[in-house]
């Protein structure tokens, strides 16, 4: 009687688990991968872990960073700025909360930073004029040194070959010392 009532019981599980597998929207991505086609028996498995995987979001969490002096290179002129390691947490939100009240995404125009209103978040952080000079320097070096690496880089290969024939040439003409040592390893 047991071993029926747990044959039945694994029974209805299959059926309740078929019923929401068939409920659930699939996945039906195509196999772009250059290691499995279209046909490839391999990828039938994962089609059918892929349709089960899920992902919910409960709360956000928003956090306000500071803009201080930074040193990335990348700006066309004067100081960058970076984000601040220390920061301002808020409480959590539910995720539809924070849907039906965040502002609108802002355009890429806007995310961009010139020159006067990087120096005006630098003087806010309370940046020294001092320091404001040393990084323009240290990011007129970095920028010298990246032009310069620019220009050699299509002379790498050659570079390689020569370093290569090098090594090559001073194992010809020296005596590897492991071979002048050979007579303490028998």
């Amino acid at each position: 009687e047991g071993i029926k009532e747990r044959e039945a019981e694994k029974e209805g599980i299959k059926e309740r688990e078929a019923k929401e597998e068939a409920q659930k929207p699939k996945l039906e991505r195509p196999c772009r991968s250059i290691l499995h086609k279209e046909t490839c028996t391999s990828r039938i498995p994962c089609l059918k872990t892929e349709a089960r995987r899920h992902v919910t979001f409960d709360s956000v969490i928003i956090r306000d960073y500071g803009m201080i002096l930074g040193d990335h290179p990348c700006c066309s002129y004067g100081p960058p700025v970076t984000l601040d390691w220390d920061y301002l947490e808020y409480e959590p939100l539910k995720v539809d909360e924070y849907e039906f009240h965040h502002s609108l995404r802002r355009p890429l125009k806007q995310l961009n930073l010139n020159y006067f209103r990087r120096l005006k978040l630098l003087e806010m952080a309370g940046t020294s004029e001092e320091d404001l000079k040393t990084s323009k320097k240290d990011v007129s070096k970095i920028k010298r040194s990246r032009s310069v690496t620019r220009y050699f880089v299509s002379a790498q290969p050659v570079e390689a070959a020569v370093e290569s024939a090098v090594r090559k040439f001073k194992r010809v003409l020296k005596d590897d010392h492991w071979k002048s040592e050979r007579h303490l390893f028998k």
